[in-house]
């Protein structure tokens, strides 16, 4: 029992292949250890990495004790892969590194396996030009356990076409009954898009208007600066669309006074007054009703 009777039998093999091993012993099952060639250090683990190695066979006999067969030898051959980030386009703000993880891709990696811990390296011939070089990674299997040594990795840069960010701002309508001061300036908000990270609207609107009348809520000029302060309006298209700013008319009280007297030949008048006036403002008024006759009539104005 546990005699070989068979050979073991091996080949080369690249990376993630499925190893085909194979050995006999009568009546009983074997399994297979592993040193790398030349070493004593026997080991029931795969290898993983590439180089060369010895293999052998070991059954067991009737009282357990370990049998051994011949050792073999192959070659464990890192498993090729292109690693390419394409050449793209993306909106100004957006080349970060989550937009570079995102596209890059590797080819013909073993089941299970992915690529991560990306460090990008960016050439930039101005704002809207630059060449992507991938400059680290690792390739983990599915336990997380790093195999980037099983492959033979082959990087391509890419090419990245900066547009343009598109934004639409609103300015929001701001309404008020006349008070004889200038209505408040309006806020403004993205409905569309964002800025790029680090990036400040600064917007100036013109002196508000004080007198009733319906007006544009149209900023007067406005920029948009980086973090360090540099201009970058120009990496932007930006759609405004404006609110309105109406200013209502104030309602003012005309009041007519009332009078009596005993017939004297003589007109009767009573005098008239105007409320509602804000900011000391004031303003004057004819009151047209008389009544000379005996009876009455209505002051008018």
């Amino acid at each position: 029992m546990g005699i070989f009777t068979q050979d073991i039998e091996c080949a080369d093999l690249i990376y993630g292949e499925e190893m085909q091993f194979s050995a006999k012993a009568f009546l009983t099952d074997v399994r297979f250890e592993y040193a790398v060639s030349g070493s004593d250090s026997w080991t029931d683990t795969a290898p993983v990495i590439p180089g060369e190695y010895d293999i052998r066979a070991v059954s067991e006999n009737l009282y357990g004790k370990e049998r051994y067969s011949g050792t073999s030898s192959f070659t464990f051959f890192a498993r090729d892969t292109v690693i390419d980030i394409p050449d793209t386009s993306c909106e100004y703000g957006d080349l970060n590194d989550e937009f570079l993880e995102n596209i890059t891709r590797a080819s013909n990696l073993a089941d299970g396996d992915k690529l991560t811990d990306m460090v990008f390296s960016v050439e930039s011939e101005s704002w809207k030009k630059a060449t992507v070089y991938l400059a680290e990674y690792r390739i983990v299997n599915a336990e997380g356990a790093d195999v980037t040594a099983s492959y033979n990795g082959t990087t391509s840069e890419g090419n990245i076409t900066v547009d343009p960010r598109n934004v639409t701002i609103y300015t929001d309508t701001v309404t008020k009954v006349y008070d004889g001061t200038p209505i408040e300036k309006p806020e403004y908000s993205f409905k569309k898009g964002s800025l790029a990270e680090g990036d400040e609207l600064q917007i100036h609107f013109r002196a508000m208007p004080t007198n009733a009348g319906t007006y544009s809520a149209t900023p007067d000029n406005y920029a948009i600066l980086n973090a360090d302060g540099e201009d970058v309006t120009n990496r932007y298209n930006i759609r405004f669309v404006y609110g309105v700013i109406p200013i209502e008319p104030r309602k003012l009280t005309f009041t007519t006074g009332s009078a009596e007297k005993v017939y004297d030949g003589k007109p009767l008048t009573a005098d008239g007054s105007i409320s509602g006036f804000v900011n000391n403002e004031t303003a004057t008024f004819e009151v047209t009703g008389s009544q000379t006759e005996v009876g009455n009539s209505d002051n008018t104005y």
